[in-house]
């Protein structure tokens, strides 16, 4: 039997295509994407395989979203493949994917277009009034399910019937799920402050809070917007589930409690992943309410976060994907080069900020690379810019022990960073060997003595699970050593398969990946037979929901969250912040602003370096800007680029 399988889409646009993809991604890992069609590798123990397989028959998986045509003839649709075989009877009423969706919106149409004065008559005449409330709130609820998410999980639940398993994310794909709890959450809160506005008769909804910025005032001038019309139509509901809250109205926990059923209900999540999303997204908008009571929050203009790159590391890890090969065992002089331009760079648009700098995040590569003399150089110069002592929050990401130095902290410090990361990823000495990141617990225990000596505020540690070769011991193993050295943040990371690092490509049997890794026994193997059907049955999200549980009862909270197409048994990553008092939990001000900032993609970054990205967010609308992706290509281009990121820096502020 043949452990290829061809899973083909047909589909009537790109934005089905690739969010069904995702799905298919979820079930059996990287996969070969053409334009309107997907290639697998099936594992032998894959009961789509058995099945199709022993017809010696293709699969098409038939998207028919207001499609007019059947295409049952050649090959064997997915659906045929249930009926004749004894196995899937039990899912006999399954349908070609998304042959009722339009039916089924059409009926959710209905029910969104309505007038005021009949809903309100109808609930009036009912003896059982909490019972109505709580249809109409779950209907508006699975009003969310647009067509994209609709047909996604129906290929979930069909796949999930075929391979007899489940994912703890359930149908719920995508970068940010904190996301989609808040927008569970704000459509509950928004609908129950206009339909209680409309219950008591009136034409506007006044706030609800003492202190009111600007950002409050618009959003009651939204509300009462749609509270004033006579009828709510579905792109009323458009709004009201998009529309963002006071920071203040995120503190209710029974809101929070409802989100975390309808994350199961509508998406199916497991009941600990929709917990933790849910504790995550609601101590991510207390770190953001906390921000707004510093005086850098104050401020009613436009506010942004500086990114600056450094590309330059010693080694590339297997799993990493950041630093371009130029920037590996670079030479001192492109170093010197590089820090050079750089400083022109920033020295060219800084004086176009005309906002508020929310935070800074100095990242990589690994910053810590450079030499003393060109960081105490870079650092130096930041320091005679405008309004930089003003910055709240300012991130140094050190990374690997093996580059960090007494004398390098000691410049960090004196610069005026208080916030520092030191990334083992594993305690692990032989996993480090594999992975070519030579930096082992010794160096770990001596740096974190030499970040305490320069007594940094907050400290995080990155750790990865799932790496090649470890059990669940030697994850918890690291945990526990991460654990004992007390940094204020701990961020667990599950391991990814990306394109561009040595493991992904390695995967992909790229002819690119260097001897040395191709000639590792240990990630040959991991890389060649890793199995998602039985990844996901297996000991790791067992480990990572211990691991997590393990922080939260010694007092970590998680405050952000995020997840990464092809990370191993598509599990997330999550950053704990260490709590010591009632105003820390509170305000959750042991976080990192810029983590949960980048996450919320609502923030304007401004990048500065090599692989930097910028992002200027205005009206709802983002636009990008991209830094050249190589050293040598960031050299020759910098100006240029500037004068292109200039014009939207200054557009970006004219429309304050």
């Amino acid at each position: 039997m043949s452990n290829r399988l061809n899973l083909q889409l047909e589909l009537l646009g790109h934005q089905e295509f690739y969010n069904l993809q995702d799905i298919l991604r979820l079930f059996y890992g990287i996969s070969t994407i053409n334009e309107t069609s997907l290639n697998v590798d099936l594992p032998a123990n894959s009961r789509l395989l058995q099945s199709a397989a022993a017809q010696n028959e293709k699969v098409v998986i038939i998207s028919q979203v207001n499609a007019g045509r059947e295409n049952l003839s050649s090959p064997t649709c997915l659906t045929e493949i249930l009926f004749q075989n004894e196995t899937f009877k039990q899912v006999s009423t399954v349908l070609k994917i998304g042959d009722k969706i339009s039916e089924k919106l059409q009926a959710q149409k209905k029910e969104l277009n309505f007038q005021w004065s009949e809903l309100i008559n109808y609930y009036e005449q009912q003896k059982n009034k909490a019972l109505i409330e709580q249809e109409i709130e779950q209907q508006l609820l699975f009003n969310l399910l647009q067509v994209s998410r609709l047909l996604k999980k129906q290929l979930y639940d069909l796949l999930c019937l075929i391979e007899n398993l489940r994912f703890p994310w359930g149908s719920l794909t995508g970068i940010r799920p904190t996301y989609i709890a808040g927008e569970i959450y704000q459509t509950i809160y928004n609908w129950r402050q206009l339909w209680q506005a409309k219950l008591q008769g009136k034409k506007s909804v006044s706030g609800l809070f003492a202190e009111e910025n600007e950002r409050t005032k618009e959003y009651y001038m939204q509300l009462s917007t749609l509270c004033n019309k006579p009828d709510f139509t579905e792109s009323d509901f458009k709004q009201l589930s998009s529309l963002r809250l006071p920071l203040k109205a995120y503190n209710d926990s029974k809101l929070w409690q409802l989100t975390e059923k309808y994350l199961q209900v509508i998406y199916n999540l497991s009941s600990d992943k929709a917990a933790l999303v849910t504790l995550t997204a609601c101590n991510e908008n207390r770190l953001l309410e906390s921000s707004l009571q510093k005086s850098y929050g104050r401020h009613e203009g436009k506010q942004l976060s500086v990114y600056i790159g450094i590309p330059f590391c010693f080694t590339r890890c297997a799993y990493c994907s950041f630093a371009p090969r130029d920037g590996i065992k670079a030479e001192t002089k492109l170093i010197t080069d590089y820090i050079t331009s750089l400083i022109e760079e920033i020295s060219r648009l800084w004086p176009l900020i005309h906002g508020n700098i929310q935070t800074l995040y100095i990242g990589g590569g690994t910053p810590s690379a450079l030499d003393e003399n060109n960081l105490k150089r870079l650092l130096e110069f930041l320091q005679t810019l405008p309004n930089f002592q003003n910055i709240a929050e300012k991130t140094f990401e050190a990374g690997r022990a093996d580059t960090i130095t007494a004398a390098k902290l000691k410049i960090v410090r004196q610069a005026g960073f208080n916030h520092i990361c030191v990334n083992p990823q594993t305690f692990n000495p032989e996993t480090l060997k594999h992975l070519g990141r030579p930096a082992y617990a010794d160096d770990i225990l001596q740096v974190m003595q030499l970040v305490k000596a320069e007594k940094f505020p907050v400290c995080n540690m990155d750790l990865i699970f799932g790496l090649p070769g470890e059990k669940a011991q030697d994850m918890l193993h690291s945990l526990d050593c991460a654990m004992k050295l007390n940094p204020e943040n701990i961020t667990i990371h599950t391991l990814a398969f990306k394109r561009k690092s040595w493991l992904g490509q390695l995967r992909q049997a790229e002819k690119s990946v260097p001897d040395n890794i191709r000639n590792d026994s240990l990630l040959r193997t991991f890389a060649g037979n890793l199995n998602q059907l039985e990844f996901v049955q297996s000991e790791l999200h067992k480990t990572l929901t211990t691991a997590q549980n393990t922080l939260i009862r010694a007092g970590y909270l998680p405050y952000y969250m995020y997840r990464q197409k092809d990370a191993v048994s598509a599990l997330e990553n999550t950053g704990f912040a260490k709590i010591r008092s009632a105003a820390e939990a509170e305000s959750l001000v042991m976080g990192n602003l810029y983590n949960v900032l980048m996450m919320l993609d609502q923030t304007s970054v401004l990048g500065f370096g090599c692989c930097a990205m910028s992002k200027f967010v205005s009206n709802g609308k983002v636009e990008r800007f991209s830094n050249a992706r190589s050293v040598a290509s960031y050299l020759a281009n910098s100006r240029e680029h500037s004068c292109e990121k200039a014009v939207l820096l200054q557009k970006f502020f004219q429309h304050d």
